[in-house]
């Protein structure tokens, strides 16, 4: 059925797939998607603990999205180091770290403190991604494969095979207005290509990132 906004049986859908604010009820609503919500499927909850995985996979023609939705992204993609008072010792061992930090006052740790937890929450941003993306791409395969751990479960038809056959697009949507004209947008667009490196080079994915505007252009959201 085509996506229609005024159709109660659409709103449902939309109520029924609905993240990070967002509704992606036209990813089920169309006739010419096939759709998964692989974060809600007996597939995923089975095995879930200790794992990840994104919202949705969609094949939309000649490419098979994993989507993640995201309500915000990381203000800046770059924490400066406080330079001044923090060098890494060389070699890093527990001793030359003792001898580093000796000489720091309150303020020094403060500061470095603070650097510290800003760059570990940046780093914890973009590694859910990637793990999320990695994860979904190890369960899909596995079950293409017909592992005996999950032959009782199922995707569906429309995008089964299709990993070999179509190309794989991570796509990024972030329910942010104008994210893309964003002064850092090239630089959350870096460090997932950075982040990504080893599964672009094994599976040859591409990344895209959209604001809410663009999704709904492209037919992703109502």
């Amino acid at each position: 059925m085509v996506f229609c906004k005024d159709s109660k049986l659409d709103m449902q859908s939309c109520k029924l797939h609905k993240e990070s604010s967002m509704h992606f009820c036209p990813l089920f609503n169309s006739e010419n998607i096939n759709s998964f919500y692989i974060e809600k499927e007996e597939l995923y909850e089975k095995i879930k603990s200790g794992t990840r995985v994104v919202e949705f996979i969609s094949l939309k023609g000649r490419d098979l999205f994993f989507i993640e939705a995201k309500e915000s992204a990381p203000k800046k993609t770059k924490i400066k180091k406080p330079s001044k008072i923090y060098k890494e010792p060389y070699p890093y061992n527990e001793t030359n770290l003792d001898i580093n930090f000796q000489n720091w006052s309150s303020d020094d740790f403060e500061q470095w403190t603070k650097w510290k937890i800003k760059q570990d929450k940046l780093e914890s941003y973009f590694q859910e991604l990637y793990d999320k993306m990695s994860h979904s791409l190890s369960l899909i395969s596995a079950k293409e494969l017909n592992l005996q751990k999950h032959i009782n479960h199922d995707i569906p038809d429309g995008i089964k095979g299709q990993l070999a056959q179509k190309e794989i697009i991570f796509l990024l949507i972030i329910k942010n207005k104008d994210i893309t004209k964003r002064v850092d947008y090239a630089g959350i667009l870096d460090k997932l290509e950075k982040k990504f490196i080893p599964l672009k080079q094994i599976w040859d994915i591409k990344i895209r990132i959209y604001d809410n505007e663009q999704a709904k252009k492209k037919g992703f959201i109502a």
